[in-house]
């Protein structure tokens, strides 16, 4: 079979069915890309390469092994495997179902670290203080996310609204997306959130986004880099999901990161403005007193 012809499926069944015949570093490289399959479409093969901590050359060999004449041809099995990507709530249902009573929980455990191991690593620290830096200096903040999305979108914009003044949620109501990005501009920061199976919705609402050309930062477990191919940040945040949809712990994890991590950075204006909403919400008796 011609390597260019093989599925995502078939490249990981090599990958599996190899490893004990590849070099000691090569095997490095298999045992990552086997693990993180999300991110192959994602990353180029310097960035993957430092993430696995081997050289591009030995992620060159290993495709090499597969039969692949470069690197891009590797990958593009990937990204158009991706683009094809549509719900498969019944598989995963059916996955649950099979598994045993008295495992389930020790699986979902396995899930839910490898979930957060997607939040907690120097790469997503090292890109949230330049968000940061730009939510500082956005003239507007915009949140996005539709569908599925919404929820997660919804709660970061509670928590940042708590702390600045300058902080919209795209709602969507109604057909109203055009009306609430109307003045939007290159000053301001949106936050996309896109989870599988990105939504049609989802992709026009990105599309309009686009067009008015602010700085964006991308929230996903899928392939919407393409989508967004000038991205300010993207935040790639894991793709092995054992739940019924997409784990949202991740997102909710990175979200409560980003917030703590500006008020620590931020100034007294930020401050201030929490000590403020917090008394307007206490003096129109908003929250429950204690005994």
């Amino acid at each position: 079979m011609i390597s260019s012809n093989l599925s995502t499926k078939q490249i990981q069944e090599r990958l599996t069915l190899g490893f004990n015949t590849y070099p000691k570093e090569v095997q490095k490289a298999a045992k990552y890309l086997i693990s993180n399959t999300f991110e192959i479409p994602l990353y180029s093969l310097r960035k993957i390469s430092k993430m696995a901590q081997i050289s591009p050359s030995t992620l060159v060999r290993l495709v090499k092994l597969l039969g692949f004449q470069r690197y891009d041809e590797f990958k593009n099995i990937y990204i158009e495997d991706a683009k094809k990507s549509t719900s498969h709530f019944t598989l995963k249902a059916q996955k649950i179902q099979q598994q045993k009573t008295d495992k389930s929980f020790e699986s979902f455990e396995k899930f839910a670290l490898q979930a957060m191991d997607c939040v907690l690593n120097d790469e997503v620290y090292d890109k949230i203080d330049p968000i940061i830096d730009h939510i500082l200096n956005a003239k507007n903040i915009y949140i996005s996310g539709m569908r599925g999305s919404f929820t997660l979108s919804f709660y970061l914009h509670f928590m940042l609204h708590m702390m600045l003044p300058n902080v919209k949620l795209i709602r969507d109501q109604e057909g109203m997306l055009l009306s609430e990005i109307a003045q939007m501009n290159s000053h301001d920061l949106v936050f996309v959130f896109g989870l599988s199976p990105l939504s049609q919705s989802s992709l026009f609402g990105i599309n309009q986004i686009v067009k008015k050309n602010p700085k964006i930062v991308v929230l996903t477990n899928e392939i919407i880099a393409n989508i967004v191919p000038d991205a300010t940040q993207l935040i790639s945040l894991g793709n092995h999901s054992q739940t019924f949809i997409p784990s949202f712990i991740p997102f909710v994890a990175f979200s409560e990161l980003l917030v703590s991590r500006l008020i620590a950075k931020g100034d007294k204006r930020i401050l201030n403005y929490i000590k403020n909403t917090e008394t307007e919400l206490s003096d129109v008796g908003m929250f429950v007193k204690p005994v």
